[in-house]
C-alpha cells in the first residue's frame, strides 16, 4: 500500500492514520509526499510525475513516517549519502553527523544501504544530539512601510505539546546560535537552543538560501492608500469583499503580501449586520445624532474624501454633562467593534503620546475627550488645538528624526479623522476654528418617550453593533460613488444660502451633508425623513458656525 493524499496538513494527517493502521495489521505501507501545493491529477497534467519524482516522494515519505531519530537519520543518509545535517524529528531539533568511515566498514563487509543489515552497522558511526526542544520554521520576512525596517517571522512547534506560535525576530537575533537562544527564551516560552555554531549556519542557509518571501506591514490599522483596502489584524476589505487573515497573519491583496503590525486598537467586528436600532437611535438623538453618524461614516472614507476633497472635516461636541455625548460615542464605538471606549483625554499625554495616538488609525476617528479641561491652578493644559491643523488635509501633525547618522526626518501623513467631546466650546485660532464643524448637546430632546428607548441602545452589545462596520465596507465602493455624486449638489446648496460666504465652513459641512444623503445605502431604515432632517440640521449648523466665526 502507497497513500498518496494531498500533501497538506490534512492530507498528511490521513495519511499517517492509514499508514498506522495498516502497519497494525501487518501490511506493507508507505507514505508519498509531493513537496508542494499541487495535488497529483494537476501534478500529471503539467507531466510532473517522472521516475527521479516518485522516488523523491517516496524518500519524503519514509521521513514522515520515521518512528524515531535514529530511522529518520538513516533514511536520510541512504538517499543523500550524506555527512551532516540538522534534522527535526516530534518537534525537535537534532544534530546529525555520520563518520565517513562507514564507507569502509560497508564495504569491507560488502553490504549495501538497501539491506537491511545496514541499519545497525550505520548506528555505530552516527553522532545525534538533540539542540532545541522547538521546530522553528522560517515563514517570512516583515519590510516596515515607512521605515524599512526588516523583522523575521518565525513559526515555533513545541516538543512538549505546548501550543504552536509565531514569533517576529530582528535581524540582530539571528545573527547566532547564542543570539537566536536569547530571543527564543524571550519570545517564546521554555523554548531553547543549544546548537553549535555549525548547526545554526546549516539552519540559516537553509531559511535563507531560497528567495525570500516578503511582507509588507503597515502600523497601524484600518484603510491602506497603497493597496485600495482595510486592512486589520483578523481581517481586511478590498473592493467591497471582507478577506480572512490567512493562518500566518497576512493578507494576500492581488500581487500583495501585507499585514497590520498595530496591536494597541482591538476591534471585533462581526459580519451581521442588525439595523432594528436605527429607528431608535434618531428619536433618541435627533439631528445632533445624524450630524454626528454622519461625521462618522464619513470618516470610514477619510482618506478617500481627502484624496477627492482635499479635506475633511474635525468635529467638536460641546455640551453640559448628562446631555448624551459620551453615551452616543461609546454607541458609534460599539458600532465599528471598539467596546468599552470613548476617546483619550490629550491633556494627560505628552505631545509624542498624542502624536503616536492620532497615527495608530487610518480611516477611523480619533476622538479627544475633555481636551479644554483647565488644571487645580487654574492654567491652561499644555495641549494646543493649532498643533492639530494640519491633520485637515491629512498632512504630517509631527516631524521625527530618523536614526542614522544623516540629517533624514519622517513625517508620516495623518489618515484618520478627529473629534473632540468636552464640555465648553474650543477656543483656538481662527483658522483652526474654521476647520471644525459643531454641535451642542443639551437636554432639549429628553422627552418621555426618549428615556424610554435610550437604555436599550445602551444595553446594545458589540455583537449587536459591530456588523454596521461590516455592512459599510461591504457597500464601500457604490457609497464613495454616491457621496461624490452628492457633494456637487450640497455645495451648490449651501453657497446658494446668502448668510453663508466661508468657502471652507462651506466645503466642510457640504461633505457631512454629501455622506447624510448616502445613508439609505447602507440601509432602508434610513428613511427620507431622516435624511431631510440630517440636511436641514446640517444647513442650521452651519449657519451658526458661520455666525459665531463672523462674531470672533
Amino acid at each position: 500500500w502507497i497513500w498518496g493524499l494531498d500533501d497538506d496538513k490534512a492530507g498528511r494527517a490521513n495519511m499517517l492514520k492509514h499508514h498506522k493502521r495498516l502497519k497494525e495489521l501487518k501490511e506493507h505501507s508507505g507514505v508519498a509526499l509531493t513537496g508542494t501545493d499541487l495535488d497529483w491529477d494537476d501534478l500529471y497534467r503539467r507531466e510532473k510525475i517522472t521516475t527521479k519524482f516518485i522516488h523523491n516522494c517516496r524518500y519524503r515519505g519514509r521521513l514522515f513516517t520515521a518512528t524515531s531519530i535514529d530511522e529518520k537519520a538513516f533514511q536520510w543518509h541512504k538517499h543523500t549519502s550524506g555527512y551532516f545535517t540538522v534534522m527535526e524529528f516530534e518537534n525537535s531539533l537534532y544534530s546529525v553527523s555520520v563518520q565517513k568511515e562507514l564507507i569502509t566498514e560497508l564495504k569491507e563487509k560488502e553490504i549495501e544501504l538497501s539491506n537491511p543489515d545496514a541499519r545497525n552497522i550505520f548506528s555505530r558511526f552516527v553522532s545525534i544530539v538533540p539542540i532545541s526542544n522547538v521546530f522553528p520554521q522560517f515563514l517570512y520576512c516583515q519590510i516596515a512601510q515607512f521605515t524599512g525596517d526588516i523583522s523575521y517571522d518565525f513559526s515555533i512547534d513545541f516538543a512538549n505539546g505546548s501550543s504552536s506560535t509565531q514569533i517576529s525576530l530582528p535581524g540582530s537575533s539571528i545573527e547566532s546560535s547564542a543570539s537566536f537562544n536569547k530571543a527564543l527564551l524571550a519570545r517564546a516560552a521554555g523554548a531553547t537552543f543549544s546548537g553549535k555554531p555549525r548547526d545554526f549556519q546549516y539552519l540559516t542557509r537553509k531559511w535563507f538560501g531560497q528567495r525570500l518571501k516578503t511582507i509588507e506591514t503597515i502600523n497601524y490599522l484600518g484603510y491602506s492608500k497603497d493597496h485600495s483596502a482595510y486592512i486589520f489584524p483578523d481581517f481586511a476589505y478590498c473592493n467591497g469583499r471582507r478577506i480572512a487573515v490567512n493562518e500566518h497573519g497576512y493578507f494576500q491583496l492581488n500581487k500583495h503580501s501585507v499585514k497590520s503590525s498595530n496591536m494597541s486598537v482591538k476591534l471585533d467586528v462581526s459580519e451581521k449586520f442588525e439595523d432594528s436600532w436605527i429607528a431608535d437611535f434618531y428619536t433618541v438623538y435627533g439631528g445632533n445624532g445624524l450630524f454626528v453618524l454622519s461625521f462618522w461614516v464619513g470618516s470610514l472614507f477619510a482618506e478617500q474624501l481627502r484624496e477627492e476633497f482635499n479635506s475633511w472635516p474635525f468635529l467638536e461636541m460641546s455640551g453640559e454633562p448628562g446631555t448624551g455625548k459620551s453615551t452616543i460615542l461609546e454607541f458609534l464605538w460599539r458600532c465599528c467593534g471598539r467596546g468599552d471606549y470613548e476617546g483619550f483625554d490629550p491633556s494627560k499625554a505628552t505631545f509624542a503620546a498624542r502624536s503616536r495616538a492620532l497615527m495608530q488609525v487610518s480611516n477611523l476617528p480619533v476622538v479627544l475627550i475633555e481636551g479644554d479641561r483647565n488644571d487645580e491652578g487654574g492654567k491652561r493644559t499644555s495641549f494646543d488645538y493649532d498643533e492639530l491643523k494640519t491633520a485637515f488635509n491629512g498632512r504630517a501633525i509631527r516631524s521625527m528624526g530618523v536614526m542614522n547618522r544623516g540629517n533624514e526626518t519622517e513625517e508620516p501623513p495623518f489618515k484618520g479623522a478627529i473629534a473632540f467631546a468636552q464640555n465648553a466650546e474650543i477656543e483656538a485660532s481662527q483658522a483652526m476654528l474654521e476647520r471644525i464643524t459643531h454641535v451642542h448637546f443639551d437636554k432639549s430632546l429628553f422627552t418621555k418617550q426618549s428615556a424610554s428607548i435610550a437604555p436599550r441602545l445602551e444595553k446594545m452589545s458589540l455583537s449587536e453593533l459591530s456588523g454596521f462596520l461590516h455592512r459599510v465596507l461591504m457597500v464601500s465602493p457604490n457609497f464613495l460613488t454616491m457621496v461624490k455624486e452628492n457633494y456637487q449638489d450640497s455645495i451648490s446648496y449651501l453657497h446658494a444660502i446668502d448668510k453663508l460666504s466661508n468657502t471652507r465652513l462651506i466645503k466642510n459641512h457640504a461633505q457631512l451633508m454629501a455622506v447624510a444623503m448616502a445613508l439609505p445605502l447602507i440601509s432602508k431604515q434610513f428613511t427620507e425623513e431622516m435624511v431631510k432632517h440630517a440636511i436641514d440640521h446640517i444647513t442650521e449648523r452651519c449657519l451658526v458656525r458661520h455666525q459665531r466665526l463672523a462674531a470672533d
